[in-house]
């Protein structure tokens, strides 16, 4: 039942207004009433003044109406729900009473119609979610996509790396378990030295941050400013860093700007801390 209501929905979807009006038509023909009624009927049932070729049937619902349903139905529809096809079931029962009447009682089983309400709040909240996460993803690789091109005409550091949708991009710096990343965050961003050398290594990853920390006057220093020196006692890394004030979600005329300090740090970092890692004692 509900692989047969998803075809159709399927078909409605790729009609246009005006073929399901001659859809609509041939079925009046067919049942002896006035086809030149199609059209009408139809902008009744939508509630429109008007054909409105560019708002027919962006979404389609799908109402199974049955007596009974059984449980691997009612898994599939929900399923469907949860990925956002719109599928309700109706329970029909019909009953008879002592003069042959004939009584329905009819009810609305999925979604239960207590639950639809805070279900549609739900889906709504969700979509929203997604959206805004696509839009996040969108401008972070845009934003990458514009650091990266600018930072190829200044230094080989990050020369092999592609943009992507997540907050940061690393580097290398020549030491295993050490990277020269860039990060970004909606209001601003930062150039740092991650420091990670794996699960189990926590004592190894804090012994060489407290290495390169006896060094910090010299590495400030040549690196021209004060750096951020955090032992992250809540992660297995540590980091040394410098924030700079904008982020993905700066106007964008803003973002060449905030490109020009970022690899501009990156490249005084790499000057600043590279030979002070080559010379780290294993």
């Amino acid at each position: 039942m509900e692989l047969q209501a998803v075809r159709y929905a399927a078909m409605i979807s790729a009609m246009t207004f005006s073929q399901l009006v001659h859809a609509h038509e041939a079925y009046l023909t067919n049942t002896a009433r006035n086809p030149e009624e199609a059209q009408k009927e139809i902008l009744e049932f939508l509630d429109w003044d008007e054909p409105q070729e560019d708002k027919f049937a962006p979404d389609v619902r799908i109402i199974l109406a049955s007596a009974n349903f059984s449980k691997e139905l009612t898994t599939s529809v929900m399923w469907l729900n949860e990925h956002d096809v719109d599928v309700t079931c109706i329970r029909l029962r019909p009953y008879k009473d002592e003069l042959g009447g004939i009584f329905l009682d009819v009810q609305q089983i999925i979604p239960l119609p207590e639950a639809a309400d805070y279900q549609t709040q739900i889906k709504a909240k969700e979509q929203a979610g997604k959206a805004h996460r696509a839009e996040r993803y969108d401008l972070r690789y845009q934003f990458w996509s514009q650091l990266l091109n600018l930072a190829k005409t200044k230094t080989e550091l990050h020369a092999n790396r592609n943009p992507g949708i997540y907050n940061w991009i690393g580097g290398s710096i020549g030491k295993a378990g050490l990277s020269l990343n860039y990060a970004v965050r909606e209001d601003e961003s930062q150039v740092e030295l991650y420091i990670d050398l794996g699960a189990g290594n926590d004592d190894q990853t804090l012994e060489i941050f407290k290495q390169l920390k006896a060094h910090k006057s010299a590495i400030e220093a040549t690196f021209g400013g004060d750096l951020e020196w955090q032992d992250l006692p809540e992660k297995r890394a540590c980091r040394i860093r410098k924030i700079i004030e904008g982020g993905y979600r700066s106007p964008q005329a803003e973002w060449p700007k905030i490109h020009d300090a970022l690899v501009d740090s990156m490249i005084r970092l790499d000057k600043s801390m590279r030979p002070f890692v080559q010379a780290l004692k294993k």
